[in-house]
């Protein structure tokens, strides 16, 4: 293949590695493309273009000659090519999710000088892959990769019944409609790693465990480098192994040419090539030396929001890459050799840098020591062409999808004209505690917001097209009072469509149930505010001190979850209590003995882990759809959007209008175990990211004009010590919740 770079036998030697989506996209083309003969495509000189000035209409990239590999970074404002919300993203890699505040870092795609890349087209490639297997194996640039290309697809199949599989060393997505298997293999030094004796050895020369595992794919692509580097606690082993002697350490170098060199004897020996494509990706780039794009003031990539300009930068050539070049020459039947490198070294903005799931607060305040800049962030810059200029309206948004519209970038819009679709005078079904036009809120503004995605259009809550969806159907909300605000809010959405006789509700002290006898279908609230069991559930334990929670048990709430059709599960600020949690594993003892104390977050995960096996093990995706709405955000300092004189929420009218706020009563911790473990569950769970679009939102709470502890007071007790008495947790109604529902049924 001409376009796939390769080392020319003389010259110039490649560089490094491509960011996923791009890599990904140059598999795409090569699978696709005329094949050519390997040696071709490993061997084949690309020259530079600099002369195509003035083309009126430049080659594709399938056509002959064409260096796809020389050319620039241009911006794209209609780009990425899916939501930050894609549940294959490991928290590592969702720099955007962690708080990373600019997102210029997407809107880059790759414009070769002399052809057009073709667009991705997903469903082309699910379609031609039908029934085979994708496989990466290598280090977790790879697994980078891995998921970039799930995240990719599934954004061009929303529809299609998927299936997730994490485990070590092989994790699977499977497109169940298509027969697709995409894999990652860890094997970060792609020889084998044998224990023996408690101690870890490398065997340079011995490959078969891992080689076992990566027969029978059609398309495999191997990569291998940063962990040659390791040193320390980061050495994944203790002694190398080669030719029945051992070593505690060797020339790293001489290493990696003994392991990749068995590698390729592995390939020509096991690897049928008539039936499968072999690539090998080139060295990924790090930019931890700000002195290689001379940037005086930087320590690292941290604070980078652009690419290095033009193409004269390069970075060192790695030892590695001479390595990988002299190795996959000298095979009978080299690989395709990615060699997209330089292009690479241009995107010192691309890293997680601080905003990685990895690191903790500390890490994250130590930039210069803790920055990430060897993985890449998901999504990051675009890999599609445009379409013609002629054809395109940058302003026009497209139509809601949700695998590819990024509900929290966006912002709100005041409506005079947008009235709620109900009021706390016309819903029967409202609690007292958020009727805040009743509790007697003087101003109405809050309710005339309406959330506007960036990239797309949010649709209108028909509630008769929603009965529709849900006929037949139970949809159960699960959780703590911000989800019951979420139940109510949702029945109050779709109650005025269906006649008086049609309808009820009924409550209990765990389970309330509206019924919409016009179409079989329930709408339900069940009562668990862990999701675990707790002896805080009925009745409530309103002192935080003497709660318990059996962390490792959801039995006797799932036992009301079973035979839902949708089920939306939402847990955070119950977990806030500022206190350490009291967890109990197995059945609750006397009193309290017996329990420990650990950190919210740590069992806020055990807790999580016990409910994500339940639906793993449980529920049938095929029966059940899964959300989970992210934490609803607290607005209890308001120093935090810089109003010293406030008191909390009190007195708020309008939402706060700073791109990106993040205030504290938003804990990142939680919202990072919610992502880690929802990204590893089988059962595709899709995420209701609310908390950025809530964070906004000072002015939709209670405040002052609720009923605490179901107690009424008058209106000028409340003014007079509103510090006391003051809700900036729950949510008047109407209100935000009803967005967050107008989301849900986007969805549905």
């Amino acid at each position: 293949m001409a376009f796939l770079r390769a080392p020319p036998p003389t010259g110039e030697l490649p560089r490094r590695w491509l960011p996923p989506p791009l890599a990904t996209l140059l598999i795409y083309v090569a699978v696709f493309a005329r094949a050519q003969a390997p040696s071709s495509a490993l061997f084949l000189g690309l020259r530079r273009r600099h002369d195509d000035e003035g083309l009126r209409r430049r080659p594709g990239a399938n056509q002959s000659m064409c260096d796809i590999f020389t050319g620039s970074w241009v911006r794209d404002d209609s780009y990425p090519l899916y939501p930050s919300g894609c549940p294959a993203i490991d928290p590592q890699f969702n720099c955007q999710l962690f708080g990373r505040p600019d997102t210029d870092y997407q809107r880059y795609k790759w414009r070769p000088n002399s052809c057009d890349l073709p667009r991705f087209n997903g469903l082309e490639f699910l379609t031609r892959m039908r029934g085979r297997t994708v496989m990466f194996a290598g280090d977790s640039l790879g697994r980078n990769q891995w998921e970039s290309l799930i995240c990719m697809l599934s954004a061009a199949a929303p529809m299609a019944q998927t299936q997730m599989s994490r485990g070590e060393p092989l994790s699977t997505f499977n497109f169940l409609d298509y027969g697709v298997t995409l894999s990652y293999y860890k094997a970060p030094y792609l020889v084998d790693i044998d224990v023996v004796q408690g101690k870890r050895i490398l065997q340079l020369n011995d490959i078969s465990g891992n080689g076992y595992a990566w027969r029978g794919a059609d398309v495999i692509s191997f990569n291998t480098g940063h962990w040659w580097n390791h040193r320390g606690p980061l050495q994944g082993w203790d002694y190398m192994g080669d030719g029945g002697s051992y070593y505690t350490d060797m020339d790293r170098s001489v290493a990696m040419q003994k392991a990749v060199t068995t590698w390729a004897n592995w390939v020509d020996a096991n690897i049928d090539r008539t039936r499968t494509r072999v690539f090998f990706q080139s060295v990924s780039p790090t930019h931890y030396n700000p002195a290689e794009w001379s940037d005086p003031v930087s320590k690292n990539c941290y604070r980078q929001t652009a690419p290095v300009s033009g193409w004269s930068y390069t970075g060192p050539y790695s030892d590695q890459m001479k390595v990988i070049v002299a190795v996959l020459r000298a095979m009978r039947n080299p690989p395709y050799l990615l060699d997209i490198t330089a292009l690479s070294e241009l995107r010192k903005d691309g890293h997680p840098s601080i905003y990685s799931g990895d690191l903790n607060p500390e890490q994250r305040a130590n930039p210069d020591q803790s920055a990430d800049c060897s993985h890449w962030c998901l999504p990051d810059h675009a890999v599609e062409e445009p379409p013609l200029e002629d054809d395109y309206d940058g302003a026009e948004k497209e139509a809601f999808d949700p695998s590819r519209c990024d509900v929290t970038q966006g912002k709100w819009v005041f409506d005079i004209s947008a009235d709620p679709l109900y009021s706390d005078k016309t819903c029967p079904y409202l609690d007292k505690q958020i009727s805040c036009m009743e509790n007697g809120r003087p101003d109405s503004d809050y309710q005339r917001w309406e959330w506007r995605p960036d990239s797309c259009e949010l649709p209108r809550f028909d509630a008769a097209a929603v009965l529709e969806k849900l006929r037949g159907k139970k949809l159960m909300f699960v959780g703590d009072s911000l989800m019951k605000g979420q139940w109510q809010s949702f029945v109050c959405m779709v109650e005025a469509v269906i006649p008086q006789e049609k309808k009820s509700l009924s409550r209990g002290r765990s389970l309330s149930v509206f019924k919409a006898k016009a179409y079989n279908a329930s709408v339900e609230f069940y009562w668990a505010p862990f999701l675990v069991e707790s002896n805080s559930d009925v009745p409530i334990e309103t002192d935080a001190s003497k709660r318990v929670l059996r962390v490792d048990s959801v039995a006797k709430h799932a036992s009301h979850w079973v035979g839902a059709d949708i089920l939306v599960f939402g847990t955070y600020v119950w977990w806030k209590s500022g206190q350490k949690i009291k967890s109990l594993w197995g059945s609750f003892p006397n009193g309290e003995e017996g329990y420990e104390e650990l950190d919210s977050a740590v069992a806020y995960r055990i807790g999580l882990k016990t409910w994500a096996n339940w639906v793993d093990t449980t529920l049938n995706p095929k029966q059940s759809r899964v959300f989970f709405t992210t934490m609803s955000p607290t607005h209890m300092r308001s120093a935090d959007w810089r109003r010293k004189e406030g008191i909390q929420c009190y007195n708020e009218t309008d939402p706060i209008m700073d791109k990106g706020y993040w205030g504290g009563g938003s804990d990142k911790r939680l919202m990072q175990v919610v992502a880690s473990i929802v990204g590893r569950m089988r059962t595709p769970v899709s995420l209701l990211n609310i908390t950025q679009l809530s964070e906004y939102r000072k002015d939709g709470h209670a405040s002052i004009y609720t009923v605490p502890q179901g107690k009424a007071i008058s209106g000028d007790e409340q003014k007079a010590d509103p510090r006391r008495r003051i809700d900036c947790i729950h949510w008047c109604l109407p209100g935000v919740p009803d967005t967050w529902n107008r989301i849900l049924n986007a969805h549905l």
